[in-house]
Parts: structure tokens; C-alpha cells; sequence
């Protein structure tokens, strides 16, 4: 006969390996994305070019503005900068990795401990699944609201780490049970309720649409922590540390801009922005194909909690505190993502980490010796197996329409040059330290530079957009400018290339020249580098024209898209040749090159294609030709290669000559006669005298 125990303890033990293999799969595919360059959506270029001035003012507002993300946004992700180096969209999409797994491992930790099979581990499987093969790619790049995912996540681990049983005997007979498992917080460490407070109030300050959550967990503190005075057994530490937890976070990050005159900042900036986000409310984010099957998952695994906790509503013994935020969690997971009105697929990380951990606390407030039959486990184990394996064959059968593995960045083949890399405006000679003001919304080309954003935020949406606080920001960014002019300019107001959340937008109302003042000083300090009104105009400051005009050598080219400065990838206007075509190229004049720089193209060079290389030919003016086999890096980084020959070259020669899948394209294509030089951060870029041959 076997033991119940031992039985028990094998269901639990299966959804802890059910746990393991989702986490498992979450922690590979992750891996597998980190190594790629380029942002997969705009957001996380946006807030990686943000954080690279975070640590400039001990104001953070002074210097960010991340519009309704908060600057512990910023703050959690610019931690490259204590290492010496740029934040990247790479170090982002890391940050976002790890903030990710740690939301997942709180889950478990809440997991009611014993003997018995708990649910609470299937719906963290279920999770960890959806993160693993989501059918979105918004799900790989670092959201906003992954640091307010954690803060919730930490809020209540700490929560549902607080026990009742030491309190229960110190109230006077006749108190009845809820009341003394409801008040028991009450006297627990201060600083589990200094942790309570800190994560509430820091959840706002993360992301503006947080602030619902953070009413939700600061109005359960008050609440329990009137109770426990009604009774008398609230502690003074307890109370000491909540509060002074809950007020951390407003005086390390509201009240300095108060005091040094840059209230509007938060008052207008911050605040006035969520109170005015517009847009039309519907529920067409709660259909996404990555949202849908995991909300169905999630209700199907509440239902045998909740006719647990019906059956044994009389009985006693259990955490009501925790039953209450279970399912305060449901309405405010689902209002917060669609008060905004954006059917934006990525809000839904709100409900990959409030709904499991509803879940979670739901089956851990029952009552201790209330356990979860083995049919229902097993029928809920079976699904959630079924679940992942779906998502697996889903992931292999009908992969992503967006491309994003990395295979590129593998040892090249035998006889091929791994060379150097310059960042995507190095050709320029911008370095780590200039600025780029980026008019419109297309801060993937600060973010791919490696530059900083010369204004507050890394876009001009609210510089554009018809809004309350337009004049606020015009105002403020031409005092940053008369500060400190920024580098280069870039006007990115084009079709297609701006913001599809303002549905009145067209690209004549958003003009630089609708900013009169801007466009005057852009015409008077700035010389167009790139001008083509199909492309995004890229003006270069005036004392920055010489020394790339005197390193660059022009050429002409049998491929015109390869010679047209345009390298946002947003006008299709890469080279993609049949196999076999040769792009002819040569300097107007017979010249002494230094480097040679090739960019390669997202057009049709999918970063799922591995093992590309081109064959480039130097043609001399004394007849002779010089091979080299260049391994291709990914867009947005250029291929750079030295030219070690002192005779002039009167001819190029560009040919694709392998790719293991898809079509090879390029992008641009350029040549110096200066060598560049890089700075100890890697993606400074700047030019010197070519050495000798």
C-alpha cells in the first residue's frame, strides 16, 4: 500500500520540475537574445539612451526625463556607468533578464511550503512559459514595467512572509479568528514593513501606470495596521518602519527637484503627462495571442482555489489578508492595463506577475491542513505540461516574424577576418561623450551611436504632439542648448518612421519648423550631412565639419543605395544582390585608404542568418588587386577594415559571398583616408593621421 505522503510529496515534487523546465526554457531563449545589438522596440532604446546620463546630477530630473517612466526606471538599468562603460541596448536587455528571473524566483518563494501539491507552482510553470516563447516580441525587450513587476513581486514576498501564529494568543477571549490572523502583521519586524512601504511607494516612481498598485498595497498596510491599534497590538517599530519606508522614496526622488526650482519637472513633466495620456480605451490588449492562453491559464487555476476556499469558508485557520490582495489583485492587474487606452502588448506584465502571485496567495491563504485533491492537481499539472509543450512546438513550427538570434556574433569560418566594429555614427566621429538631439521618435539611432540625448528625453513626441505641457518642453530644451549645443541633430519627422499613438499625427504637423526657434538655430550652427528628404536628416555642428570632411573620402559606386548616408534602415534603400553581384566602387580620385567601413542591412539580412562574410577587392593604381574575406557583424555596427598599403587605390570591389540563409544586404559603404581610434569605453569613435604603411 503506498504511502499518502510519499505520494504527496511526488505531485509537488512534479510541479517543481515543471517549474524548473519553464524557468529553464525562460533562462535559454533569453540567453540566446542578449548578444543582439539593436533594440527590438523602440522603448528600450529610448530608456538606454536615458540612462547614460542618470548619475550626471544628483537631481535625476535635472538631466532625465523618461516621460511616465519613472527615473528608477533609469536608475536600475544605468549601472554600467559604475563599471565605465555605456549603458547599451545589451546591458538593458540583460538588466531585464535578471529583473525577470528575480520576479519569477518570488514567485516560487511565495509558494505555500509542506507536504502538499500546490497550484501555486503550476501557475509559475505557466509563466515562465509565456516569457519563454511569447508570440510578441515586446516580451524580449526591456519594458517599463519589469521594475514595477519586481517592486510588486517583492511587496509580496515579504508579505506572505509574515506569520500569524505567535499573535493569535495575545488577544482577549472572544476575538474571533479572522480578526487575529488579519491584525497578526502588525507586530511583525520593522523591517519587513520598512520593505512594504519602500516597494509601494517606489512603484509610481518606477512607472506612472504603477500608481494603482501602489494604492492597493499602501491601502492593505493602513488597514492592517489599524486594526492591529484598535486591538492594541500594533508595534511602534512596525509603524515607525512602514512609514519611514513609504516617505524613503519621496525624499530621495520628489523633494530634491523641489528644492532646486525644478518642480515643473514632476508637476508638468511626470504628472501632468499620466493625467493627460489620452487614448481610446478598448480590450484588444487582452487578445494578443501572447496574452490570451496565459490569462485562460490563470482563471482555470483559480477555479479549484476558489471552491477550496468556498467549501472551507466556515472553518477558520486561514490568511484572510492574503485572500483579500488575491483578489484585489485581479481588477487592479486588469484596470491598469487598460486605463491607458494604447493596446500595447507589452502592459501585459502586469498580469505575468499579479496573476500567478494572486494565485499563489489565494491557495496560500487556506487554511494549513486544506489540500488540493490529486485528480484536480494531476488534470492541472497535465494542462500546464500540455501548455508548455504548445508553446515549444508553437516556437519551432512558426517562429517570430521578427528576427533576433544572435548567431552572427559565432566564430566566422576558416580564412575569414573577424575585424573591427564602430558604432552606427561613428563615420561621423561621434563619441561617447557628444549629445544627439533626436527630433521625432526614433531613439534607436542615439542608442545604436552610443551617444547621449542632448535634451531630457531620447524623443520630441511632447516637443511635437499637441499636449498641456508643449511649451514647458520647448522652453526647457532651448535652455539645454544654449548650454551646451548638441552634436548633431538628427530630424527623424518622417512617414513611418514617428509614433502611432497620436492618431492625428501627420509628418507636415510635427516639421522641425513648426519649432520655429529650434529650426533658427539648427540653420545657423549646423551643416546638413544627410539631406534626402526620403531619409532622416542628419545635421552635423559646425566645428565638427572639418575633421570629418578631412578623413572621409568620397566615392561613387555601381550600387547608389550603398553611397546615399542613409543608415536608419527605415527606407529600404539597402543593397540585396542576387549571388554573384559585384557593387563596383572607387574614390573621385586615386588616394591612399586607411579603412574601409561596411555596414550590413536588417532589409534582408535577418539576424537569424548565420556564417555571412563579403569578399572585398582593393584595386591599386599600379593594376594590382588584394583580396580580403571580412566576416560581417550585425546592423547597426559597422565592419571596419584596415587598409595596410601605402599605394592609392583606384578601385573597390564588395561582393556577398556566403550566407548560410536568406539574402545578404548592405547598407552603406565608406572609406578614410584618417585611421579612427577608439577610447577605453569601446565606442568612442575619432580620427588621426593614417600611420605609415
Amino acid at each position: 500500500m503506498s504511502d499518502g505522503r510519499a505520494v504527496v510529496g511526488f505531485d509537488r515534487r512534479l510541479g517543481v520540475w515543471l517549474v524548473v523546465v519553464g524557468f529553464g526554457f525562460f533562462v535559454l531563449m533569453r540567453l540566446l537574445t542578449i548578444g543582439v545589438p539593436t533594440a527590438f522596440k523602440v522603448d528600450a532604446a529610448q530608456w538606454t539612451v536615458s540612462a547614460r546620463s542618470m548619475f550626471d546630477d544628483w537631481v535625476v530630473w535635472r538631466t532625465n526625463d523618461l516621460t511616465t517612466s519613472g527615473p528608477l526606471n533609469g536608475l536600475v538599468i544605468a549601472w554600467p556607468i559604475l563599471f565605465g562603460q555605456v549603458p547599451s541596448v545589451v546591458t538593458t536587455r540583460l538588466t531585464g533578464v535578471i529583473l525577470l528571473a528575480l520576479m519569477l524566483v518570488g514567485q516560487v518563494r511565495m509558494v505555500r511550503r509542506g507536504d502538499g501539491a500546490a497550484i501555486g507552482f503550476l501557475a509559475v510553470a505557466v509563466t515562465a512559459a509565456a516569457l519563454a516563447f511569447p508570440r510578441s516580441v515586446v516580451f524580449l525587450h526591456y519594458a517599463s514595467e519589469i521594475l514595477s513587476v519586481v517592486l510588486i513581486t517583492g511587496f509580496c514576498v515579504v508579505w506572505a512572509g509574515m506569520r500569524a501564529a505567535p499573535v493569535a494568543a495575545k488577544l482577549h477571549d472572544g476575538t474571533n479568528t479572522s480578526r487575529a490572523v488579519a491584525v497578526s502583521a502588525a507586530v511583525q519586524p520593522a523591517w519587513r514593513w520598512f520593505l512594504c512601504g519602500l516597494f509601494a511607494t517606489a512603484l509610481p516612481l518606477a512607472k506612472l501606470q504603477s500608481a494603482l498598485f501602489a494604492l492597493l498595497l499602501h491601502g492593505l498596510c493602513c488597514i492592517v495596521l489599524a486594526r492591529g491599534l484598535y486591538v492594541g497590538i500594533a508595534s511602534r517599530r512596525a509603524i515607525a518602519g512602514y512609514f519611514t519606508g513609504s516617505l524613503l522614496p519621496f525624499v530621495l526622488l520628489v523633494v530634491p527637484p523641489l528644492l532646486v526650482g525644478e518642480a515643473d519637472a514632476v508637476l508638468r513633466g511626470y504628472l501632468g503627462l499620466g493625467a493627460n495620456y489620452g487614448g481610446v480605451r478598448q480590450f484588444d490588449v487582452f487578445l494578443e495571442p501572447s496574452i490570451w492562453p496565459f490569462l485562460v491559464m490563470m482563471i482555470a487555476l483559480s477555479v479549484p482555489i476558489a471552491w477550496l476556499h468556498w467549501r472551507h469558508r466556515h472553518s477558520g485557520g486561514g490568511r484572510r489578508d492574503l485572500l483579500a490582495l488575491a483578489v484585489a489583485l485581479w481588477p487592479v492587474t486588469f484596470v491598469t492595463i487598460w486605463w491607458p487606452g494604447r493596446p500595447f502588448p507589452h502592459y501585459a506584465f502586469y498580469a505575468l506577475c499579479a496573476l500567478p502571485i494572486a494565485v499563489i496567495l489565494a491557495e496560500r491563504a487556506l487554511p494549513p491542513d486544506v489540500r488540493l485533491s490529486r485528480p484536480v492537481f494531476w488534470l492541472a499539472a497535465l494542462a500546464t505540461a500540455l501548455l508548455l509543450l504548445a508553446q515549444l512546438t508553437l516556437a519551432i513550427v512558426r517562429p517570430r516574424q521578427e528576427p533576433y538570434w544572435p548567431w552572427g556574433d559565432l566564430a566566422p569560418a576558416s580564412g575569414v577576418a573577424r575585424v573591427e566594429a564602430r558604432p552606427l555614427y561613428g563615420w561621423l566621429g561621434l563619441k561617447a561623450t557628444d549629445t544627439m538631439l533626436m527630433w521625432g521618435w526614433l531613439p534607436e539611432l542615439p542608442a545604436d551611436a552610443g551617444v547621449r540625448s542632448a535634451d531630457r528625453a531620447s524623443h520630441s513626441e511632447y516637443l511635437i504632439r499637441p499636449n498641456a505641457g508643449r511649451d514647458y518642453f520647448r522652453q526647457r530644451l532651448l535652455e539645454h542648448y544654449a548650454v551646451a549645443p548638441p552634436t548633431a541633430v538628427i530630424d527623424a519627422n518622417r512617414k513611418d518612421y514617428f509614433f502611432g499613438n497620436w492618431p492625428q499625427y501627420r509628418p507636415e504637423r510635427g516639421d522641425l519648423h513648426n519649432f520655429p526657434e529650434l529650426a533658427a538655430l539648427v540653420a545657423r550652427d549646423y551643416v546638413p550631412v544627410v539631406s534626402d528628404p526620403r531619409f532622416a536628416e542628419v545635421y552635423l555642428r559646425r566645428d565638427r565639419v572639418a575633421p570629418w570632411r578631412a578623413a572621409e573620402v568620397p566615392l561613387t559606386s555601381s550600387a547608389a543605395p550603398l553611397i546615399d548616408n542613409s543608415v536608419t534602415e527605415h527606407a529600404q534603400d539597402w543593397w540585396a544582390p542576387p549571388v554573384g553581384s559585384i557593387a563596383k566602387l572607387a574614390p573621385q580620385h586615386p588616394e591612399r585608404l586607411c579603412e574601409l567601413w561596411i555596414l550590413g542591412s536588417r532589409g534582408q539580412l535577418k539576424l537569424g542568418s548565420f556564417e555571412r562574410w563579403v569578399s572585398v577587392d582593393i584595386g591599386t593604381v599600379d593594376g594590382k588587386w588584394q583580396r580580403q574575406r571580412l566576416y560581417l557583424y550585425d546592423y547597426p555596427r559597422w565592419t571596419v577594415l584596415r587598409v595596410n598599403d601605402a599605394r592609392a587605390v583606384v578601385a573597390l570591389r564588395i561582393a556577398p559571398e556566403q550566407i548560410a540563409s536568406g539574402k545578404l544586404a548592405l547598407s552603406e559603404v565608406k572609406a578614410f583616408r584618417q585611421a579612427s581610434t577608439l577610447a577605453s569605453n569601446s565606442v568612442d569613435v575619432s580620427f588621426e593621421r593614417c600611420p605609415p604603411a
